[in-house]
């Protein structure tokens, strides 16, 4: 950061913040005056005078060995050099100077750790002025321990004290620094701890010998010098930061905008941003410097995004690293990022100005600063686009939008994925067919995730997008048109499909997307769906769509599926095949029995489906050849009850024909006696959870009765049935009353609060009850209702809590967001049900 001129290097300032710099200071700071206290060379002078010395330190001999110099003069009878230093460096008159204030202002604002080899007391002096509390101060030879210490040290002695104990002659050196090596202990254990910036020496001070023992080369070390070119500081690996030479008022300049600087609180910061860029100009050195350093901040970064809305800011921080950084795609989240991410969203990418000229428009110069850039986004600045694109309230401009395609290409680990689940339903779309016909495809698209099971994690497959947000655009978007869409939709769908059933077996996926599609119809077994549902429905959907408008290539697509390696894909076949408008039933039959589907492996459940509704107004030769292709051929009771359910399956669609009658009587004489077709014929295998028929045990308005009489009886009345896995038909079960209890609640909200207090040990039930609050129809009861949710642990009852927002306020019902108080009579908190959203989702 550049301080009057003079260039102090960030690692510098870092460790000022995170209290790990050590200041030290030389001779070179008392020189101006007040103070006009003797550089080292200029004391030794002044001391041969006094003693009337005839022996000059100035020339050749003694210059570099000053401390050899003032030993041969305390030799001297009746010298007594130390005293006359002492008196030296005490003169009256003499006072701290700007230095000495200056670095005391900035070693007190984080953590006072300052080291002198200086005699006098003016450092320490300001320091009590600027430090609060008491300052712990080290004299030589007491020394600190080099790598825990805070306060001032006297590395060389102190004027205050005998003056037997100041380190001048080379006997004193040595003691210090070799024989009894205090000093050397000391500077050893704090370079290696410390960040040291030298202050007030010059590459001539004998002290410079001494330092260089003590100098690891691990230690970081500046020293401020007018001669940064001097080999010394190479040999000693310390890094040189410039002045000018001869220019000491600049160093002090230099120290008095930074303890300036220190000085500042975050109003201070905020007042200087905002007058520095108020105006769109090109800022003087000193003021870059600042805002530089200002950019790269999380304390203060705000406070440039709060005022830089102009273009020339853009541009401005385009050049600067912390900017730099949000084009990068391996960067990831942190306070700066983040802010910037934000303020380059909000204040010029996504800025509504399409009615400005080109060159006033702040969104073409954040292209431009994208496209500058390289092309890329980083995750931070990702979600930043995808947020305002989100949070806009009014239409979005085509400039705005256009960003939906760079966030599709640039998806990444650490994008809030949610944003393109949600664009689904803007409305711009509809005025782009394109974008949202690609929106859909990467919505589609297949993706590796990890997945934990028994045993060790493995890699699965999962559709991209949210079932939810796909269902609810197909229904909303494409189900109105879909006669006129399905030519275009259609590729893109099977497109998708393919990709997940050709990436399933690469991956090891255990969970096979065709095994998990109980029915390509809908079906009650298929109510729990996932993504990839939709993916199915959409090439479902559109194939049959495509008979009224290309019946010729709906066939060439049947055949194509029909030699398909993805039993799935000829389980499609076999439904299209079915829903060509005028099919009679004789064709279908037909149809079957020529491609040999009624006994094909993996693909039954289609081929009954179909039969079911067929085979009743089928030529009776055609059934017949149904009932002969269906015929067990070993009495092995798998065979037999497996023609007996596609047999039977007949005969519940109401198929008169004489040759079914007959061998279905003779399977049923081979099979014990009252058994049973499948509930689903077709199916290997499903899952029934309660009861077979859904008998609910008390109507709703009985059961509320109850719940108005006693509701903890009514809360033991629906735990009083049976969990089953495999109910018995005609049986109520645990699901049958837990549907009653949803429906109960549903109709009448406060039935559930009237529960609440008897469901504590029951989370299964608190989340019914959650559920069935979302689809409230009335807000009496809403704020007893939200006063509840604020204060659950939501963990328990995540899934409720997911229902709860997803279908609250739909449908014309309760409306939660007008809640003004809680049922407390309390101001309601405006943030109560994001709270809640946000915990559902991190739970």
């Amino acid at each position: 950061m550049l301080f009057g001129g003079v260039q102090i290097p960030a690692e510098v300032i870092t460790a000022w913040e995170e209290r790990n710099l050590v200041i030290f200071t030389g001779a070179g700071i008392s020189i101006d005056l007040p103070s006009d206290l003797p550089s080292f060379p200029s004391l030794a002078a002044q001391v041969a005078r006094t003693v009337q010395s005839p022996l000059d330190p100035a020339v050749e001999e003694w210059k570099t060995q000053l401390d050899t110099f003032m030993d041969v003069l305390n030799e001297g009878e009746g010298v007594d050099v130390h005293r006359l230093v002492q008196g030296i460096v005490t003169k009256p008159g003499s006072q701290p100077n700007a230095n000495h204030n200056a670095l005391a202002r900035i070693a007190a604002k984080y953590s006072t750790r300052v080291v002198t080899t200086n005699y006098d007391l003016h450092l320490e002096t300001a320091l009590r002025a600027h430090h609060e509390g008491p300052l712990d101060v080290f004299r030589a030879p007491a020394m600190p321990l080099g790598d825990d210490f805070d306060g001032l040290v006297y590395l060389h002695g102190s004027a205050e004290d005998d003056p037997r104990r100041l380190v001048v002659t080379d006997r004193d050196f040595s003691s210090a620094y070799f024989h009894s090596a205090w000093a050397a202990r000391f500077l050893e254990r704090m370079f290696r701890e410390y960040v040291v910036l030298f202050v007030g020496y010059s590459h001539s001070d004998v002290v410079m010998k001494y330092l260089g023992l003590g100098l690891g080369p691990e230690s970081k070390r500046y020293v401020l010098t007018d001669d940064p070119g001097n080999a010394i500081w190479r040999r000693l690996q310390v890094t040189a930061l410039e002045y000018p030479a001869g220019r000491h008022d600049l160093l002090t300049g230099c120290l008095v905008e930074w303890s300036k600087l220190g000085g500042m609180g975050l109003l201070d910061h905020r007042q200087r941003l905002r007058e520095l860029i108020s105006t769109a100009s090109e800022p003087a050195p000193d003021e870059e410097s600042y805002l530089e350093d200002s950019l790269r901040r999380d304390d203060r970064v705000r406070f440039f995004c709060e005022f830089a809305t102009d273009k020339y800011w853009l541009e401005w921080a385009a050049k600067r690293e912390p900017f730099k950084k949000l084009f990068d795609r391996s960067t990831g989240p942190d306070p700066v990022t983040n802010e910037l991410a934000e303020w380059f969203a909000r204040s010029f990418a996504l800025v509504d100005d399409a009615a400005l000229e080109p060159d006033e428009r702040r969104s073409l110069s954040a292209w431009r600063v994208f496209a500058e850039a390289g092309g890329g986004l980083s995750a931070p600045v990702w979600n930043a686009l995808g947020s305002g694109l989100l949070g806009v309230k009014t239409a979005r401009p085509a400039h705005a939008v256009r960003w939906l395609w760079i966030l599709m290409e640039q998806e990444q680990v650490g994008c809030q994925e949610d944003f393109l689940d949600y664009a689904l339903e803007w409305t711009e779309l509809c005025d782009d067919p394109e974008l949202f016909l690609a929106l859909l495809a990467h919505l589609m698209t297949p993706r590796l995730v990890p997945e934990r099971g028994w045993g060790s994690a493995r890699m699965g497959v999962k559709t991209r997008g949210d079932l939810h947000w796909m269902d609810e655009a197909w229904k909303k978007k494409l189900v109105p048109d879909l006669a006129a869409l399905a030519p275009t939709v259609f590729p893109v769908a099977e497109a998708a499909l393919l990709k997940h059933l050709n990436l399933e077996p690469r991956v090891g996926s255990p969970r096979g997307f065709n095994r998990h599609r109980s029915a390509i119809q809908q079906h009650t077994q298929d109510k729990y769906r996932d993504p990839i549902d939709a993916v199915i429905d959409a090439v479902r959907d559109t194939a049959v769509a495509l008979w009224n408008t290309d019946a010729a290539y709906v066939w060439r697509l049947i055949e194509r599926w029909f030699i398909s390696d993805h039993v799935l894909m000829r389980r499609i076949a076999v439904h299209v095949a079915g829903e060509q408008p005028g099919m009679s039933g004789d064709e279908v039959v037909q149809f079957i029995l020529d491609r040999d589907l009624a006994t094909a492996d993996g693909i039954a459940q289609e081929v009954l489906h179909l039969l079911g509704k067929a085979a009743p107004t089928a030529d009776s030769d055609l059934v017949d050849r149904l009932v002969d292709a269906w015929a067990p051929t070993t009495d092995d009771e798998n065979d037999l009850y497996r023609a007996f359910s596609r047999l039977e399956w007949l005969e519940r669609n109401n198929v008169d024909n004489e040759q079914l009658r007959t061998s279905l009587a003779e399977v049923r004489a081979k099979l014990p006696a009252g058994s049973k077709g499948s509930p689903y014929p077709g199916m290997s295998s499903w899952m029934e959870v309660g009861s077979g028929d859904g008998i609910q045990p008390l109507t709703v308005e009985a059961f509320n009765e109850r719940i108005e009489e006693n509701p903890e009886e009514a809360v033991q009345f629906v735990l009083s049935f049976e969990e089953r896995s495999f109910p018995r038909s005609g049986e109520t079960s645990r699901e049958d009353a837990v549907t009653m209890l949803r429906d109960t609640v549903q109709e009448r909200a406060c039935a559930g609060l009237e529960l609440w207090p008897y469901l504590t040990d029951h989370p299964g039930l608190q989340d019914t009850v959650i559920t069935a609050w979302g689809h409230a129809k009335a807000s009496d009861d809403a704020e007893a209702i939200m006063a509840i949710l604020a204060d659950l642990d939501l963990e328990p009852v995540l899934h409720g809590v997911n229902q709860f927002f997803m279908y609250a306020d739909r449908n014309g019902g309760a409306r939660w967001e007008t809640l003004a108080t809680t049922a407390c009579g309390m101001p309601a908190r405006p943030t109560t049900s994001m709270n809640l959203m946000v915990a559902s989702e991190t739970g």
